[in-house]
Formats: C-alpha cells, structure tokens, sequence
C-alpha cells in the first residue's frame, strides 16, 4: 500500500511565487538558451585553443611530420595550434540555434572538413572539439535556477 502525502498552502505569497516564476519560465527561458548557445560556442572555440579532447575523448594526436612542414610552409608556426588554419573558418563557423525550448550548437555545415576533424576519419585522427564538461551545464543550472527562483535577469 502507498502513502500520499498532500499539503495545501492558502496563502497570497505562495500563490504570487508560483505566479511569478511562471512568468519567468515563459519570458526568461528564450534569453537562457541564448545564454546557453553562446556559451557552447565559447566552449567549442576554448576547445580548440586547449587542443583538448575532453574527458570522455582521446587526447588529440599530434600533427604529422607533412602536415607540420606545410603550415610552417605558410608561416602558421609549425605544430602549433593545430587547428587554426590559414582562414580561421572552424572558428567562424561554430554556431547555434534556439528553437521553442531547447538550443543546439556546434558547426554550421559550411566547413565540411571541421567533421573530420570532430570525429576522426580515415588516416584523420580524432581531435575532438565540439564537447561540453559538467562543471560547465552545472553552472548553467546554476543562471536557470537564479532566473526561475529569484528573477536573476540572464547576462547576454
């Protein structure tokens, strides 16, 4: 047999907390995942700086001895940094999207080579850059509970 346990609270304070932080749900949500979309690009671009695979992923691979002599060819400095190329396009072409209540992120489909590099293909090892860490999605459960709780206003 189980237990239920119902606890009525007639009280205005109560009644215009919940009213309030429905309000913010409705209004604020839409700015949190732009908060939230910005920041991943942050991250992806912080990703390739650290030339990191992440905690679930394999470290990167260092660059072969061609592909070395060809960047210092075009004076990129060698084997460093490793995926910041003539262009700068993998940087320019992170991006999001939000769309009714959730956000997604990562690379827009206009670099098809910035795949290769995520996920490794062929003789390209995977130098993986699209990927968030715990501490990160705990601090934005941190801004939305600011938000829903006590009517925190996002940071853009």
């Amino acid at each position: 047999m189980g237990a239920i346990l119902s606890i009525d609270v007639e009280s205005q304070d109560v009644e215009q907390f919940f009213s309030d932080l429905a309000d913010r749900a409705t209004t604020g949500v839409p700015d949190f995942l732009g908060f939230v979309g910005q920041d991943m690009v942050a991250a992806f671009r912080a990703n390739i700086d650290a030339e990191s695979g992440g905690p679930d992923f394999p470290g990167w691979a260092e660059l072969s001895e061609s592909r070395v002599k060809q960047r210092e060819k075009h004076g990129l400095g060698g084997e460093h940094p490793m995926l910041k190329g003539e262009t700068g396009d993998l940087y320019s072409h992170f991006t999001f999207a939000v769309s009714g209540a959730s956000v997604s992120a990562g690379l827009d489909g206009e670099v098809p080579y910035a795949a290769v590099h995520d996920l490794g293909e062929g003789v390209q090892p995977q130098r993986a850059n699209v990927w968030i860490d715990d501490p990160r999605v705990d601090g934005w459960i941190e801004v939305l509970a600011q938000l829903l709780v006590e009517g925190t206003p996002v940071a853009a």
